[in-house]
């Protein structure tokens, strides 16, 4: 006869049950199996006291056989039928994460759950959830109930403080997020948690080696590593972190999701007008929901799983969109173009080879509608830098870029004579981006003359005003410009009683560089010369 599960019983059904089994004992051909757990026997039998309740369970028990652990092998066999592991059609990322970081936490999960009672119980609790816990991360939706069901002192604690790795959303002066940003209050607030590991768990080691897989300690990551904890739906990030916690699916989730479809759908497309129709659809539906800033940040990290040879037609898409659907006059829509043109850089890096780029670029240098637009595609030609990746390598020689865009600044812009400085924007295009420096400042002088109100918008450009209201030249920038330039300006603008058409701002900005060439260069006019001021 077995009898299993002795060591649930209080201490009248324990004792009534040996009692039972001891006046039974005697019965022909039977004997009694009893299951339980030595421990918490001996704490029910006499407390602290050990060896008198050994000696009690001796008169009992006639032998006593300890069941060994669970094989390592069986056990993890068991751990990945019993936990829902990525669910079929899903990205192989999720796939390639789970089995990488079940391998490496294997010896402290061991530790943590030690039977597989305790395994299956993670499962279930996971199956009863499926629907949401199959879109989220799948070892940390599993990490994270073991946690819940082995630590519960642990998972109590962060549920009274959850702001400690997620900001309420809105609360930006919120003493919470305060702590975010304080070191030395993180610090003691990562010294208290490891606290009530150590002081609430049988295996503190192993459970705050698996505690801290989960959430990083540092409060600030670089953006590759935020990209892949977005890709990898991980509760460390703040998006995902109430899908695990709180059971709240929710934006933060279903937007990744949609992404997710899209770039599945755009790598099963038979040709490249499907490409671009789907592209389109998505970009038309994410600026109806009011939610294109967000679709434009998560397209550039989803957009990893692109195949190489739907890259350009995506580029095309986006491309065609924001120059015939977003006004580049209103400025929420020129916040959403220059969000889709570096969306558009960084897939850049994703085409197969230096002659796909260099035709990729080609076209969003010179067809792009909006100039100012296009001179975000020739920053990254002539510096190469975006976002910590250097374009510039996939570009071995920009030159040829370089001359198709100022051709079209010669075009559109220098045909426009002296009205170009009523137009800002192609102003600071031609001022920044133009690489023929002699040309571009012998159309300067020509086109300004020595009308005060021309030199005061140029000069925009190379003063900087502090948000405390203190202005200054930008030394730097304005030692590119040929002396013989300043010194026009500087004639052109001396006089206060050629101020009286400027604006407020203008003359503060012309007052500005007045005083820096009086103090710089000396009293009255320069020589003019064509080496740059110092």
């Amino acid at each position: 006869m077995i009898i299993d599960d002795v060591d649930r019983l209080d201490s009248a059904e324990f004792h009534s049950l040996l009692k039972t089994v001891r006046l039974c004992a005697s019965f022909p051909r039977v004997v009694y199996v009893l299951s339980y757990d030595r421990d918490s026997i001996y704490q029910l039998i006499a407390g602290s006291e050990t060896a008198r309740a050994a000696a009690f369970m001796d008169k009992v028990v006639e032998d006593e056989w300890v069941l060994p652990l669970i094989p390592h092998d069986k056990l993890v066999k068991y751990l990945r039928i019993q936990v829902p592991g990525p669910a079929t059609g899903r990205p192989p990322r999720f796939i390639d994460d789970f089995n990488e970081r079940l391998e490496e936490a294997l010896p402290p999960l061991r530790e943590l759950l030690k039977t597989p009672r305790q395994i299956k119980r993670a499962g279930i609790a996971l199956s009863r959830r499926s629907s949401l816990c199959l879109r989220l991360n799948p070892f940390d939706a599993f990490l994270w109930e073991a946690l819940r069901q082995r630590e519960p002192l642990l998972y109590d604690f962060i549920r009274q403080k959850p702001w400690i790795f997620r900001a309420d959303a809105g609360l930006e002066v919120d003493y919470a997020v305060k702590l975010l940003s304080d070191a030395e209050e993180r610090k003691k607030l990562i010294a208290e948690i490891d606290s009530v590991i150590t002081k609430s768990s049988e295996t503190a080691e192993s459970t705050r080696q698996l505690f801290w897989t989960l959430f990083a300690k540092e409060t600030h990551s670089s953006e590759e590593r935020e990209a892949n904890e977005i890709r990898l739906r991980r509760i460390c990030n703040s998006r995902f972190f109430d899908a695990y916690f709180l059971l709240d699916t929710g934006e933060g989730l279903s937007r990744p999701e949609q992404l997710d479809t899209l770039v599945m759908e755009l790598n099963n497309a038979t040709e490249d007008g499907a490409v671009r129709r789907t592209t389109t659809g998505a970009l038309k539906s994410a600026i109806e929901g009011d939610w294109l800033d967000t679709w434009t940040t998560l397209m550039s990290i989803y957009g990893e799983d692109l195949k190489a040879e739907r890259v350009r037609p995506v580029i095309d898409a986006i491309h065609e969109f924001h120059d015939k659907n977003l006004d580049p006059k209103s400025s929420r829509s020129g916040q959403l173009m220059r969000g889709l043109a570096e969306l558009n850089i960084a897939l850049l890096l994703r085409l197969p080879s230096h002659t796909d780029v260099l035709g990729a670029m080609s076209d969003l240098l010179t067809k792009t509608a909006a100039l100012p637009l296009a001179s975000v595609y020739a920053h990254v030609v002539q510096h190469g830098q975006h976002h910590g990746n250097l374009v510039i390598q996939r570009i071995p020689d920009p030159k040829e870029l370089c001359v198709e865009f100022d051709k079209r600044l010669e075009n559109e812009v220098m045909t426009l004579g002296s009205e170009v400085f009523k137009q800002p924007a192609h102003l600071r295009t031609l001022l920044t981006y133009y690489t023929d420096k002699s040309k571009l400042w012998a159309f300067i002088q020509k086109a300004t003359g020595s009308d005060a109100s021309n030199w005061a918008r140029v000069l925009m450009f190379y003063v900087r005003f502090w948000d405390n209201g203190f202005t200054d030249v930008d030394s730097d920038e304005i030692r590119a410009v040929p002396r013989d330039v300043v010194n026009q300006a500087y004639r052109s603008l001396k006089d206060e009683k050629a101020w009286g058409t400027l604006s407020d701002y203008e003359k503060r900005a012309v007052r500005t560089f007045v005083n820096w060439f009086a103090e710089t260069q000396g009293p009255g006019d320069k020589n003019d010369s064509k080496e740059s001021p110092t």
